[in-house]
């Protein structure tokens, strides 16, 4: 009843009310004030950092391998690649012998032709210019004395012309100086004696090695017979006679790339 007394009546009320109030906020207070999350222990962000930083890395490295296995495909398919044009060229190769003899066919075999002791073709002779000779850089030439055929090496780079002879020996007939010589020929060795013309003092040869005797002798290359001088001298070579400018001059071209242009001749009686 006291209690109904204070508070009764209007103020009674209120008081009543803004104690109900009072309640209802602090019981709301306590159910909606929000929880906070736990912290992660100390470290724990510092390693998924490092993860983080693996998982990157990794990432990077798989590219890397990736690129590596791409251009290692290249180089195989272009080694492959190479391998095949080389066998493409060794193929060629092989074949080019017989493509080359289907080309080239290889000519008869000329017939050998003894001019000295058979009849043989008339006296011919190949023209360039005019009347003068074409000479090859070997060329086989009449020689008298010993009236027999010999190689010779055309050679319009020297002034004289030379034979390579041995045991030359000088003696005098009927107050004249003459020499004897030997020439090896295909089948006999020649013993030939003609009278001395001069001595020619050989290039960059001092002393009397150098002083050489010299004799004319005939010299017939087709239907060409010309009266030349020819030093007596020990010549490198298989060729015995070397005809120089002093036979060449107003009378042969010379066309070093071939040999033995001339046409073979019977030797002349």
């Amino acid at each position: 009843m006291t209690i109904t007394t204070i508070m009764g009546g209007r103020r009674g009320f209120r008081a009543h009310r803004w104690l109900c109030a009072a309640a209802l906020t602090a019981s709301a207070g306590c159910t909606t004030l929000p929880q906070s999350d736990p912290e992660p222990p100390d470290g724990m962000a510092d390693l998924e950092m490092r993860l983080r930083l693996v998982q990157t890395e990794l990432a990077m490295l798989r590219g890397t391998l990736a690129e590596r296995d791409a251009e290692r495909e290249r180089s195989l398919e272009a080694s492959r690649a190479l391998e095949e044009s080389l066998a493409t060229l060794r193929a060629g190769l092989d074949e080019l012998p017989g493509r080359l003899e289907s080309l080239c066919p290889e000519p008869p075999a000329a017939a050998t032709v003894n001019a000295q002791c058979e009849p043989g073709p008339d006296a011919q002779r190949v023209v360039v210019s005019g009347d003068k000779l074409v000479l090859g850089q070997v060329e086989r030439v009449w020689l008298a004395p010993p009236e027999a055929f010999l190689e010779a090496r055309i050679d319009p780079g020297s002034d004289s012309s030379a034979l390579d002879v041995a045991e030359v020996v000088e003696f005098e007939r009927d107050g004249s100086k003459w020499v004897r010589f030997d020439l090896v020929l295909e089948d006999q060795t020649a013993t030939i004696e003609r009278a001395l013309k001069r001595y020619v003092r050989l290039p960059g040869v001092s002393g009397a090695a150098g002083r050489r005797p010299a004799v004319d002798l005939r010299v017939q290359i087709g239907d060409v017979r010309e009266q030349v001088e020819v030093v007596l001298t020990e010549l490198d070579g298989d060729e015995p006679l070397r005809l120089g400018r002093n036979f060449l001059t107003d009378v042969a071209l010379v066309d070093v790339a071939r040999h033995h242009v001339q046409p073979a001749f019977r030797a002349p009686e």
